[in-house]
């Protein structure tokens, strides 16, 4: 693989994880997303991967980082919830 190749690669899922995101976020503004429950789901997906898995690590990292980007784009929502009651 090139590193032309690998950075077209590694853009596409930059682009997918971000899309993801935005996506979480919509539905959980809209009521339709319990973005703790998604976030939990993920860690426990992660934890729970067969090592047969392709790239089993990988994978269970990148879960595990979109779970926390999940927990903290929830906790910053909450935050300015909150500010904007005050």
């Amino acid at each position: 693989m090139t590193t032309q190749d690998f950075d077209e690669l590694a853009g596409r899922i930059e682009g997918i994880a971000r899309s993801v995101m935005i996506l979480a976020g919509t539905l959980q503004r809209q009521g339709m997303l319990d973005e703790q429950r998604l976030q939990a789901s993920l860690r426990i997906h992660a934890a729970g991967l067969q090592p047969t898995v392709s790239n089993h690590a990988t994978v269970a990292r990148t879960l595990n980082e979109l779970a926390d980007l999940l927990l903290t784009d929830y906790q910053q929502l909450k935050a300015r919830e909150r500010s904007a009651s005050l």
